[in-house]
């Protein structure tokens, strides 16, 4: 399968910082990897909710559990996390069209 254009172009512009002999430095590098991971994790959250979910969608402890990962690998402390995780899981349902 084909990448989609946004994970194509922050994989091409890993490899033109790696390439780079001058001017690129550590900033630099660092900023375009963590584009490319963004990337692929945008591609890999669709892909997989398009074809692995198809008519059940994530409950709300589920979606809870991944932006919590996300939070935490940034850097969020656990005490803000447990603030934060009730907001999002009544968010999710109430989206869903239950209760919140």
């Amino acid at each position: 399968m084909a990448e989609p254009q946004n994970l194509l172009a922050a994989r091409m512009q890993v490899a033109r910082v790696a390439r780079a002999t001058h001017g690129a430095d550590q900033t630099e590098i660092n900023a375009a990897r963590t584009s490319y991971a963004t990337a692929k994790l945008d591609v890999a959250i669709r892909q997989t909710m398009r074809n692995s979910a198809k008519g059940a969608p994530l409950d709300d402890s589920q979606v809870a559990h991944l932006c919590g990962l996300l939070l935490a690998e940034a850097g969020v402390k656990y005490e803000a996390l447990q603030l934060i995780e009730p907001v999002i899981r009544a968010a999710v349902v109430a989206a869903q069209g239950g209760e919140a």
